[in-house]
């Protein structure tokens, strides 16, 4: 972990065994994904036009690309990426609590509780050692603490914290289905059903000293009005974020309609800049106790060059075997160039309020 002028401590880079390996579907139902974008991308397609950035609310007036047929708008104010159209209840219940939930739990779900256990241990554990670790070096004692996680999903994050020997967690989740099975795997009742209309009421009357939203903070409706609400609650004093990036992935996009979109599609309706989230920190008044940049990019360049020529190509087995023994051993070598760039497709970053 590397320490910069701020005193800030930033990691980077992760290896991607781990999620190389959950993520094999991706290719395998490649077909069967892309049409779920277009089913979700159509219901977002007859919203309204977003007119105002989703992180800084400056005024949208221009177009930087299309993509799946939707116009996407760099602001010209905070740098964060916007899709041309309001996230509305309609869209939001159509993502979360209906056509996108069949997805979602194909890509976050696992069939057993072993393979639960494993997901926990490969892919979460390492988020919540990061988060403890911060706020160790915060001069923060864990076991006094209270844990909220917003968006909870099917418990993943409370688990590895429960791991970390958390004592005090809760959860939040939209999806009932989600629910029943996170409190089925944990064994107790941890996470607590809320309509999607309620979010900020549940945000003001935390009783909680650490709140994390986990891929979470993209997908809601009013971010902004969600971080003000979690500073003005005089319990929360520190907000942990994994946050969706606008960086090569959203390209790679570009070049391959053929192939499932991960980064910018569906209900990742806008995507999060170094810059953005510096901006909407110090509007915030909140300081950055530390970030973790790894991403899935070169995965995904692996998965579209894969995919697309297949399709396009006609590439034999034989020849994908070729590329798996070209590109596979330098995926992690090629990352950790992003990584410490800050370009990668996601940050990991715990705040705290001034």
């Amino acid at each position: 972990m590397k320490k910069n002028t701020d005193k800030r401590k930033i990691k980077y880079g992760k290896n991607s065994v781990s999620i190389s390996r959950i993520k094999n579907f991706l290719i395998e139902e490649n077909d069967e994904l892309i049409d779920g974008d277009k089913k979700i991308n159509e219901i977002y397609i007859k919203q309204p036009r977003r007119t105002h950035c989703k992180n800084c609310l400056f005024p949208i007036n221009s177009s930087d690309f299309i993509k799946q047929g939707i116009d996407y708008s760099i602001c010209k104010n905070c740098g964060h990426l916007n899709g041309s159209f309001e996230d509305t209840d309609t869209f939001s219940k159509a993502a979360y609590q209906g056509l996108g939930t069949v997805d979602y739990q194909k890509n976050y779900s696992e069939e057993d509780k072993e393979n639960f256990k494993k997901r926990v241990e490969e892919i979460y554990r390492p988020k919540a050692k990061f988060l403890i670790e911060s706020l160790k070096e915060d001069s923060v004692k864990i076991e006094n603490l209270r844990f909220t996680d917003i968006g909870a999903g099917l418990g993943y994050f409370i688990s590895a914290l429960f791991q970390e020997n958390c004592k005090k967690v809760e959860g939040f989740e939209v999806s009932k289905e989600n629910v029943n099975i996170s409190n089925f795997v944990l064994g107790k009742k941890v996470v607590k059903y809320h309509e999607i209309e309620n979010t900020l009421k549940i945000i003001e009357t935390l009783d909680s000293n650490v709140v994390s939203l986990i891929g979470v903070l993209e997908h809601l409706q009013e971010p902004v009005q969600v971080l003000s609400h979690l500073v003005q609650n005089p319990n929360v004093n520190y907000i942990f974020l994994s946050l969706p990036t606008f960086g090569p992935s959203v390209f790679f996009e570009l070049l391959s309609p053929k192939t499932f979109h991960r980064q910018l599609s569906r209900d990742h309706t806008h995507l999060y800049t170094e810059k953005s989230i510096e901006w909407i920190c110090k509007e915030m008044k909140l300081k950055i106790v530390s970030e973790w940049w790894f991403g899935q990019d070169i995965l995904d360049l692996y998965r579209h060059i894969l995919v697309h020529s297949k399709k396009m190509n006609k590439l034999s087995e034989f020849a994908s075997e070729s590329f798996d023994l070209m590109f596979k051993p330098i995926i992690d070598s090629l990352q950790l160039v992003l990584d410490q760039n800050k370009l990668s497709n996601e940050v990991h970053i715990l705040l705290k309020k001034n």
